[in-house]
């Protein structure tokens, strides 16, 4: 009987072999600092949306631009864009089942053309305005007038009884208005019909989160940003196509000298915006899932910044100094709205509500 256990004791113990010691390593590792996987998310998250917001702007100004490649089909390419971002956004449901809504609720069309068209209607008005008015005006103007949409996105929040009018939410905004108000006061290589553009886009960027707000935030159909672009998108291509058909002319279009001057290229010119539109929205409902809104407020205040450095630098944008003090009392602003609407208000954004902003930037 001890012949048998001094023959047990001295066999060899094959968890303690050196691959088993480093996998527990690892996994201790892991368990000690479950933060690194984090960081590392969302930091990949960020570039992805920083760079794909930054590339769609530089490349829409670069092709709408009258000293650029002066493309004067912004409504019918703004069409092709919407597409593109409704094949992925079906793509990634079906590859994602997960995101697809629980509640498998049929709706009539006359419900869906009541919500989802008017909320498309806006949506087109938005995006269309905004690449037309990049046609005359420079990309760094274009970012600092469209910092104002939070003005707009407080005013109709309050008409449409979202929210309660708030004093100093109202004082905030007025801050945000004056910073605007220096910031496109003293532009060197100002445009009217560019400016009344831009502006007019803003408008209907606020009237649009209201109405999603209003008529699809609890909405199956609009559960997160990918069956919302499922949803939106088709119309948004409808309204984009006939605007384009009216303003542009199918004929100017199909005849312009730019396909046979550019070729290829054009292909190029078509397909990257709208996907990019589409990383960005990915990226940024990534972003709002692993973080939060205030993260998010804080990393899209940089990217407006970071937008209008690279513009001045590429574009040779001129910014005075008053812009720039307009600038920062603007991002200011925002930033202390966002807090105090976050920190202090009775009814603070909901989780829902915060993957909206994935959809409200320029697409």
């Amino acid at each position: 009987m001890e012949a048998k256990q001094d023959f047990e004791q001295s066999q060899p113990i094959v968890d303690q072999e050196p691959e088993a010691k480093g996998t527990t390593t690892r996994k201790s590792w892991s368990l000690r600092h479950p933060w690194a996987s984090l960081v590392i998310t969302v930091g990949l998250l960020v570039i992805s949306w920083y760079s794909s917001s930054l590339l769609l702007s530089m490349m829409n100004k670069w092709v709408f631009s009258e000293d650029k490649l002066d493309f004067q089909f912004p409504l019918f390419l703004s069409s092709i864009h919407m597409l593109i971002q409704f094949s992925f956004s079906k793509l990634t449901l079906l590859a994602l089942p997960r995101y697809q809504p629980k509640e498998q609720t049929k709706i009539s069309w006359k419900e869906y053309f009541c919500r989802a068209g008017v909320c498309a209607l806006v949506t087109s008005m938005d995006i269309g305005l905004g690449n037309m008015s990049l046609e005359t005006i420079t990309l760094s103007f274009y970012t600092m007038c469209r910092s104002s949409i939070l003005v707009f996105v407080f005013i109709f929040s309050v008409l449409f009884r979202i929210e309660q009018f708030d004093r100093i939410l109202l004082f905030i905004t007025f801050i945000i208005t004056g910073g605007v108000i220096l910031m496109v006061a003293t532009e060197t290589e100002f445009v009217f019909s560019g400016f009344l553009f831009v502006m007019a886009s803003s408008i209907m960027s606020g009237l649009r989160w209201a109405l999603t707000q209003k008529l699809l935030l609890d909405h199956p159909m609009t559960s997160n940003p990918f069956t919302s672009l499922s949803a939106l998108t088709p119309l948004n291509f409808c309204v984009l196509f006939i605007a384009g058909l009216i303003l542009e002319g199918p004929k100017e279009f199909v005849t312009s000298g730019v396909w046979k001057q550019q070729g290829p290229f054009m292909s190029i010119v078509l397909i990257v915006p709208g996907t990019l539109a589409f990383m960005m929205i990915a990226s940024e409902f990534g972003l709002i899932k692993k973080t939060s809104v205030v993260t998010l407020s804080v990393c899209g205040i940089l990217k407006e910044i970071i937008t209008i450095v690279v513009s001045t630098l590429f574009y040779h944008d001129i910014m005075l100094p008053i812009n720039v003090i307009g600038l920062i009392i603007t991002l200011i602003g925002i930033a202390v709205y966002n807090y105090y609407r976050i920190a202090f208000t009775k009814s603070p954004v909901p989780e829902q509500e915060s993957e909206y902003i994935a959809l409200h930037e320029r697409v």
